[in-house]
């Protein structure tokens, strides 16, 4: 009888040796798999980590050229409002005409013709009118008339609107006698509503007794002509 023990017992053997190597080749695998799935994963959470801070960054940067640019806008802003109030400012500053200088008077109580003594002064405003219009400064001006707060009615003017208002128009005819375009010039009249004095006497009358000429802007903002 063959006895068949040994040849078992190498079978078994080899096949437990095959089966360690398999186990071994399968563990390999798998050691270098993970090896190599934690390096991708390590890549990946580098190269995440890495757009977070330059996603910082790009907001730190954003927000400063915001804080610029709203730095900017409120620079201009002030200087608009600088501007207009530079515009402001000489829009209330027209030519004034006193009724009464060093001397002379303009217009005589109650009436609005002017007087003859009056014209060589009224000649250096006009002249100073043609001059701006001549420069292209201005396109058009209005001529206003003030009275002082004693209220007139007669057969030639019920109140001091209606002075005011021939007073003005006294000028611009005047203005226009000197070369002034008649299509440039308005009349206006106040009446006393707008006194430069509010004082009750004959030196605040006189002061608020006015003829005042207001340029107007190419452009269309009220300016002085001085």
């Amino acid at each position: 009888m063959i006895d068949t023990t040994d040849n078992d017992d190498d079978q078994i053997a080899g096949v437990t040796i095959g089966l360690l190597d398999v186990f071994l080749s399968t563990t390999l695998v798998f050691i270098l798999i993970s090896s190599l799935l934690w390096g991708i994963i390590a890549e990946a959470q580098r190269q995440a980590a890495l757009a977070t801070t330059e996603l910082d960054a790009t907001k730190k940067h954003s927000a400063s050229a915001l804080a610029v640019a709203l730095a900017r806008i409120k620079a201009l802003e002030q200087e608009v409002a600088l501007l207009n109030a530079e515009a402001e400012r000489h829009r209330q500053q027209p030519i004034i005409i006193p009724n009464e200088l060093n001397g002379n008077v303009l217009f005589d109580p109650g009436e609005a013709t002017i007087r003859a003594s009056f014209i060589p002064t009224l000649r250096t405003y006009t002249d100073q009118l043609l001059t701006a219009f001549n420069a292209g400064q201005f396109d058009s001006a209005v001529v206003a008339g003030h009275t002082d707060e004693r209220h007139i009615h007669n057969w030639k003017y019920a109140d001091n609107w209606d002075l005011g208002a021939a007073r003005a128009t006294a000028i611009v005819r005047y203005l226009i006698a000197r070369g002034v375009p008649a299509d440039r010039l308005s009349a206006a009249s106040y009446g006393e509503l707008h006194p430069l004095n509010a004082g009750r006497d004959e030196s605040a009358w006189r002061m608020n007794r006015r003829i005042e000429i207001v340029m107007l802007h190419r452009e269309g903002q009220w300016q002085s002509a001085r």
